[in-house]
């Protein structure tokens, strides 16, 4: 058993942006976050470093406040499908190509 968590480059660059909209009832708001490839770690399995290629993911929500205790909200995440994607020295040698799809939730908040 082996157990590397090392993260080697903690000035990885990322970039988030938010819009939002808010009035009355309604609320929506939809967010993009993205980060650059970055080394995971130095020495992985074998030896070999682990790095993490580039990726952005596209997040979104909206809610109705029916009245003062009743919200009606939907939201979703991962909305593209963005894929992880590990690679050791060149991006041909594949550690791992991970995907978890997008993820929805609807739903119903009360206020007590």
């Amino acid at each position: 058993m082996q157990a590397n968590i090392s993260l080697v480059d903690p000035d990885a660059t990322t970039y988030n942006a938010v819009a939002f909209y808010e009035k009355g009832p309604l609320q929506a708001r939809i967010a993009y976050n993205w980060r650059n490839a970055y080394q995971q770690t130095e020495q992985g399995n074998r030896g070999q470093p682990v790095n993490v290629d580039a990726y952005g993911i596209w997040d979104a929500s909206i809610n109705y406040a029916v009245n003062d205790k009743l919200t009606l909200f939907a939201q979703g995440l991962n909305l593209f499908n963005e894929k992880t994607f590990l690679y050791s020295v060149y991006k041909e040698r594949v550690i791992s190509f991970e995907t978890y799809g997008p993820r929805y939730a609807l739903g119903v908040r009360l206020n007590f």
